[in-house]
């Protein structure tokens, strides 16, 4: 299943958080709905393909906060701000980043 980073990302809310359109009441997380178990056995293997793909996805970030930006220590939280002379580069890198094609690997049952 070819599928975008972004749109990863967007299936990952689905699965495990669940979602509101347009203000509506939320939606179940897809995981938590009742089921029968064979579409449970799908649901289970789609996450763990689609949660590896999103850890991958947040170390590529981490990669690239850190590449173009510096660290802030403030309130005993540490951020990392993108330089002002690189914030076109790292937006670049970044939108790639999303819209970069991912092929998930499900089994099939």
């Amino acid at each position: 299943m070819k599928l975008t980073t972004k749109e990863v990302l967007s299936l990952q809310i689905e699965l495990m958080q669940g979602y509101s359109h347009e203000g509506k009441e939320p939606l179940k997380p897809l995981l938590l709905q009742k089921v029968k178990p064979s579409v449970k056995v799908k649901l289970s293997r789609l996450a763990e393909a689609v949660n590896k793909e999103v850890e991958l996805y947040e170390k590529a970030r981490k990669d690239v906060f850190e590449q173009y930006g510096e660290k802030i220590v403030g309130n005993d939280v540490e951020q990392i701000k993108i330089k002002e002379e690189n914030i076109e580069v790292a937006e670049k890198e970044l939108t790639d980043l999303l819209t970069s094609e991912i092929d998930l690997d499900i089994k099939k049952t």
